[in-house]
């Protein structure tokens, strides 16, 4: 009986050694866990920027856009009072 129960010892220890080892290694595990969540949420913070940075890009189009469209309306515009401005002169 005595015998049986030191060979379960020896089970036990070697077992005991076993979860030691791997919880060891899961303390590895977890800093590697970590530093791939924050590689990702680099990475998302990233495109987050480039998305920031296309819908200012966008917005400048846009706004140009508008002025270029603008500035021939503009002398159009400025034109046609003068035409006006001349032709109420003349009466």
């Amino acid at each position: 009986m005595v015998q049986s129960q030191a060979a379960d010892a020896k089970a036990e220890d070697a077992k005991f050694q076993q979860i030691e080892s791997c919880s060891a290694g899961a303390g590895a595990v977890l800093a590697l866990l970590q530093c791939d969540i924050e590689a990702q949420l680099a990475n998302a913070q990233q495109i987050q920027m480039e998305r920031q940075l296309l819908e200012t890009l966008i917005t400048v189009e846009a706004i140009k856009g508008g002025v270029e469209l603008d500035i021939p309306a503009q002398q159009g515009a400025n034109q046609q009072a003068a035409y006006m401005g001349a032709a109420q002169g003349g009466q």
